[in-house]
């Protein structure tokens, strides 16, 4: 019985985390900490970015290919996010914009920016966790749900679609020395043309949010989009991407509900066997044929 009851909190923890719009692997293991510290030169890092892998997380139902970003620095310090990514070969290209503050939590020695692409959501800190600036940079992120469980995150970034082989090598053994996966948990994410459509999120922006967090976002008037916007046409391409999501947790959250039936029913038949009451009535049974 305990392990059904923790088979079905973990599977709830799943749920929660993932309605909350978490972004990354639910796991019990402990954050990686690092002891290592550098300083980031900001306006060097600025710029194009390609997502060439990620860590991989079994409970994003649509993973994302295709992933450019573009950072570009405000007067105030801030920078903006632009990101554009693609689910399948026959999607278009989705846009998302948000921004990001540098800040350095618990004294870390290392880079930290918390992100925001979504202003109804906590901003996400990230770790930058090394960088050459001209060739890879690593991203890591991990937050603590509850005393026992963490979301884990990290991105593998290059200036490249595709990362060149001496850069890749030197990035594997960054990811074995301080993360110490599997090869099979770092999913190469696709950039070929032949599958990605032609996108460009440095000409794309998007209309300010209405009620933006104002925790982590960092907008203020300097940093406002220009009024010249135009919705682009490619953008029509994250509306299945949207319904596709909700329905997906519509039915996860449906099999969590009838998992909890499942288990009342057994644990309702459990206690049904084991009554007294029962017991005497189905040797009277059995004694009476």
């Amino acid at each position: 019985m305990k392990t059904i009851a923790r088979s079905v909190m973990l599977m709830l923890l799943c749920l929660l985390v993932a309605l909350n719009g978490g972004e990354g692997l639910l796991t019990s293991k402990s954050c990686v900490t690092f002891n290592h510290e550098y300083e980031l030169n900001v306006t060097a890092f600025m710029g194009r970015w390609y997502e060439v892998q990620r860590l991989y997380d079994p409970l994003d139902p649509e993973q994302e290919n295709c992933v450019v970003l573009n950072y570009q620095l405000r007067e105030n310090g801030t920078f903006e996010i632009r990101k554009s990514f693609q689910i399948t070969k026959e999607g278009h290209p989705t846009y998302v914009s948000g921004t990001a503050k540098l800040r350095v939590v618990d004294g870390s020695g290392l880079p930290q920016f918390y992100e925001s692409l979504n202003a109804a959501v906590p901003g996400t800190l990230i770790n930058i966790l090394t960088t050459d600036l001209e060739n890879y940079a690593i991203l890591y992120s991990c937050a603590s749900i509850n005393s026992t469980h963490n979301r884990e995150a990290s991105w593998v970034l290059s200036r490249f679609p595709v990362m060149p082989p001496d850069q890749g090598f030197l990035v594997n053994l960054t990811l074995n020395g301080y993360l110490n996966r599997s090869s099979d948990d770092w999913p190469v994410t696709v950039q070929s043309p032949d599958f990605c459509k032609p996108s460009d999120p440095t000409k794309w922006e998007q209309p300010k949010p209405t009620e933006p967090n104002q925790e982590f976002l960092a907008t203020e008037a300097s940093g406002k989009a220009t009024d010249d916007y135009e919705e682009p046409s490619h953008q029509r391409g994250s509306q299945p991407k949207i319904t596709s999501t909700i329905l997906f947790w519509i039915g996860l959250l449906a099999g969590g509900m009838l998992l909890l039936l499942g288990v009342w029913i057994i644990v309702a038949r459990s206690k049904k066997s084991t009554d007294p009451q029962v017991q005497k009535k189905r040797v009277q049974k059995n004694q009476s044929v």
